[in-house]
């Protein structure tokens, strides 16, 4: 029983010691995965001394063993029988390996490859990794490998002669340039459309060959070999991020060629969905976290391919023609795409056509997409034909309808031109009335204000008059006693002299000559004060009533100011007013309308001053007038302590017929005159309340008219 125990252990250690590969005939290269055993160090803590002696190694059944993607590291144990007189060599065929330590017992003697390293390190120039076996003929040796890889690790390896090896690696070279070729003609052709017709969907079509091309030939190792051979690190990187950068340009590419805005926009959130997951893989890249974003990037890849494909379907349900191209192509590609993951995944078996289908794949996919393009110009094309037609058709229905409705628009035209010579003539003969009416309203306005000034002037000139006429009387009694005083003198003789004299003497006390005399004094003064003042009140008027016959002349602005309070004087009523007389230029001026401007707004500030102090003193208003010389205008000010004036009436003080008097107290054109006067002379009013209640009119008038 014991012996049995024995044998069974002795079974079990032949069966997970790798098998020993003899060579005793000439061989070119020959598939050697199902002839080695494995150790898988999930820690990478073992050292080669350790792996030696270990009884875990298990033998291979698979052509090209799968490892799949782990942190750890995997040990290769190789066991070769070489009877042959020449030299053999070890081939990885995985060009993505980021470290292999190649350790051989025979000469203690560690190689060390890999992506890891810059391309310079690798034996000669070959896309994959090999190793020279040392020569020692008819014994068997053993060779150890130690790989790491934070991509997937699928290892094919081969047994060969050199020139074997360099025929396949030149084999594969040629093919990969040859697609390399066919990218880049496509590229520069669809460059070429693109600068053309102008149409987006060749640039993003162009960027996406161009990242799709380094993508497909970063896992042959031909971009690390020919593009960055001195960035091992950008290498690993590289095969994330070029998958990423493929993936968002397909989607810009998809967009524009399917315009899938207009056939299937709820296909954009899709789109905008996975470009967070996107977001999310490069997050974790930049963390190093690399086999997490490989996960992720899978899986979001295979998330825009399926979402491409059946967006393509809906989109050609609805009646998009290049959607078939896309379909066809994307189908193509997608196939290559999903047996090179079951190819990974050891269920479709690892050959040098499952190898490269996906680089097939791309190849078909670029030059179906580009029939696809070209196809979309020729549907531009005959869909422009179809509109022009279209167009060319729909303009000669619209000239035939525009013909026919030329005639019955001539016949509408006549007859709206006789109702509209007819509403014409209504309305000249209703315009003419207005303006009548307009006129004699502003007739009216002058009328009031003539009735204002006939009132004021008669009864300013009344009071200097009746001072005059209250001195005539006793001016005639004290010329007749003078007169009878002379006759007395006249009668003076030298006879009679002494008695004569006396009877002046006596006459002059019973006048009271001496009184008399100051008495003529005082009544010739006042009645040279009503005279004057007469004079001044006439000449306040004619100064106020001046014409020039409709013509501008030469105005003074403060003599017209002044020549209206004159004439007001008798309504101010014990209002003062404050002179603020500033120096100013004279000026061509409509003379008699700014005093009509001055009347109105004189006679509107004491309306308002009385009607707010009702006969109590206190009433003010003050004239402001300077001259502005950087705008060359005079600036006039009217402020007084009134009643002040609301917003709502501030809006429509200028209006024609709006007046907050009571009825028959004001037509309503004095401030609407006002502004047109102003208007005339091409300056602006501005109406403001106080700070301290009041109103606030400001002039301004431009003397360059």
């Amino acid at each position: 029983m014991s012996n049995y125990f024995i044998y069974l252990f002795i079974f079990f250690s032949f069966i997970c010691q790798a098998q020993t590969i003899t060579i005793e005939n000439d061989v070119d290269r020959k598939s050697i995965g199902n002839e080695i055993s494995f150790f898988i160090d999930t820690e990478n803590d073992w050292k080669y001394s350790s792996v030696v002696d270990s009884a875990d190694f298990k033998v291979s059944q698979n052509e090209v063993p799968n490892f799949g993607i782990f942190e750890g590291a995997v040990w290769l144990k190789i066991r070769v029988h070489n009877k042959l007189d020449k030299s053999l060599f070890l081939e990885v065929g995985s060009p993505i390996i980021d470290s292999i330590f190649f350790y051989s017992s025979q000469t203690e003697k560690v190689v060390v490859q890999g992506d890891a390293l810059p391309f310079q390190e690798r034996f000669r120039d070959f896309n994959h990794f090999v190793f020279k076996l040392p020569d020692d003929q008819d014994s068997v040796q053993t060779f150890y490998l130690k790989m790491n890889s934070s991509g997937q690790l699928q290892v094919p390896l081969y047994l060969g002669s050199l020139s074997a090896i360099e025929h396949v690696d030149h084999l594969i070279n040629n093919a990969l340039f040859f697609f390399f070729g066919l990218m880049g003609v496509m590229i520069l052709y669809n460059l070429l459309l693109y600068f053309v017709v102008r149409d987006r969907s060749y640039l993003f079509y162009v960027l996406y060959i161009a990242i799709l091309m380094i993508t497909q030939l970063i896992p042959q190792g031909f971009a690390y070999q020919y593009f960055w051979p001195e960035s091992p690190q950008f290498a690993q990187y590289a095969m994330l991020i070029f998958p990423i950068a493929v993936g968002i340009s397909g989607i810009f590419f998809f967009n524009s060629f399917l315009q899938t805005w207009k056939y299937l926009p709820r296909l954009l959130y899709v789109f905008r969905t996975l470009f967070l997951f996107y977001g999310a893989a490069t997050v974790v890249l930049i963390f190093g976290a690399l086999q997490i974003a490989y996960a992720l990037v899978d899986l979001t890849a295979m998330l825009v391919s399926f979402s491409m494909l059946i967006g393509a379907i809906l989109i050609y349900r609805k009646g998009n023609r290049a959607a078939l191209f896309f379909l066809i192509a994307w189908s193509i590609f997608l196939t290559g795409i999903i047996l090179w993951v079951l190819k990974d995944a050891g269920i479709v078996p690892h050959n040098n056509f499952t190898n490269y289908l996906m680089i097939i794949g791309a190849g078909l996919e670029t030059i179906l997409l580009s029939i696809g393009l070209a196809d979309r110009i020729n549907t531009l094309r005959k869909e422009k034909e179809i509109a022009r037609k279209n167009e060319i058709q729909a303009l000669q229905e619209n000239e035939d309808i525009i013909s026919r409705q030329n005639i019955l628009l001539e016949e509408k035209v006549q007859a709206r031109t006789e109702e509209l010579a007819q509403v014409n003539t209504e309305l000249q003969s209703t315009m003419n009335s207005m303006i009548e009416t307009q006129q004699k309203l502003i007739e009216s306005e002058k009328m009031a204000s003539l009735g204002q000034l006939t009132a004021g002037v008669a009864h300013e000139i009344n009071n200097p008059i009746n001072f005059v006429t209250a001195n005539i009387a006793p001016l005639r009694q004290d010329i007749a006693d003078i007169v009878v005083l002379l006759e007395k003198y006249n009668t003076l003789s030298p006879e009679n002299i002494e008695d004569k004299l006396e009877e002046i003497r006596q006459f002059e006390s019973e006048i009271e000559f001496s009184y008399l005399k100051n008495e003529l004094d005082s009544i010739i003064s006042n009645i040279s004060e009503g005279a004057q003042r007469t004079s001044e009140i006439v000449k306040g008027l004619k100064l106020f009533a001046r014409d020039h016959k409709g013509e501008k002349s030469s105005t003074a602005i403060n003599e017209g100011i002044e020549s209206t309070i004159t004439i007001l004087q008798n309504k101010l009523d014990g209002i003062e007013v404050i002179r603020n007389y500033g120096a100013l230029p004279t000026g061509e001026f409509y003379g008699g309308k700014l005093n009509q401007v001055f009347l109105n707004l004189l006679s509107n500030s004491i309306d308002a001053i009385h009607e707010r102090h009702e006969g109590i003193k206190g009433g003010e208003i003050e004239i402001t007038t300077a001259y502005d010389e950087q705008g060359n205008r005079i600036l006039i000010t009217f402020k007084d302590n009134g009643t002040g004036i609301s917003e709502e009436v501030r809006q429509k003080v200028y209006d024609p017929f709006f007046t907050t008097k009571p009825v028959g107290k004001g037509t309503g054109l004095g401030l609407s005159i006002v502004y047109q006067i102003i208007d005339l002379h091409q300056g602006a009013i501005y109406c403001e309340n106080n700070e301290n209640g009041g109103t606030k009119f400001t002039i301004q008038l431009p003397l360059d008219q």
